[in-house]
């Protein structure tokens, strides 16, 4: 599985190679790591990384991760290559759009909910739909202000990747 990790301003890529009970093979950013890890308690975990230990404390109620190492908080943002894609989606969605525009399926998915009906009037960023994909649910948002004036999927029906779902103007 591969992630990326943003701390301190910085991406790190990360890809689990392999693992053997409490032992982690990784890479990051295309260097080699063996990770030992255990779980001592709901949120600490104590790590041995290259002869030195670590205990990572993970902050509760805060997003998307603060962890404790060494005394130290960090701020570090853990995506999956999925998730990764969704942003950037979302950040084109932030820009906006002017005029009549379509909001589609990024990849194969089932509609879970639909958000708005004919006629809703939706800003740029509102959500307007819900699919679930790789049994994660991502709400759709309007890459536009407008009027939704078409609605070309149900709720329950499998859409393809690319597929027109609704259309704002």
């Amino acid at each position: 599985m591969k992630y990326t990790a943003t701390s301190g301003g910085r991406e790190y890529l990360i890809e689990v190679l392999g693992a053997e009970s409490d032992v982690f093979r990784l890479s990051v950013d295309g260097v080699s790591w063996e990770v030992d890890c255990v779980r001592i308690s709901d949120r600490t975990y104590s790590l041995l990384l290259d002869n030195t230990a670590y205990e990572v404390d993970f902050i509760k109620g805060v997003s998307p991760y603060a962890v404790r190492v060494k005394g130290e908080i960090h701020d570090v943002e853990v995506l999956t290559e999925r998730e990764k894609r969704m942003r950037v989606f979302s950040k084109k969605v932030d820009a906006g759009v002017e005029g009549r525009h379509a909001i589609v399926s990024p990849m194969p998915s089932k509609v879970v909910r639909l958000l708005v009906a004919v006629g809703d009037q939706v800003n740029v960023g509102d959500a307007v739909i819900v699919v679930e994909a790789m049994k994660m649910e991502n709400e759709l948002r309007a890459s536009g202000a407008g009027t939704v004036r078409e609605i070309r999927a149900n709720e329950g029906e499998a859409v393809t990747g690319g597929q027109t779902l609704l259309i704002v103007e």
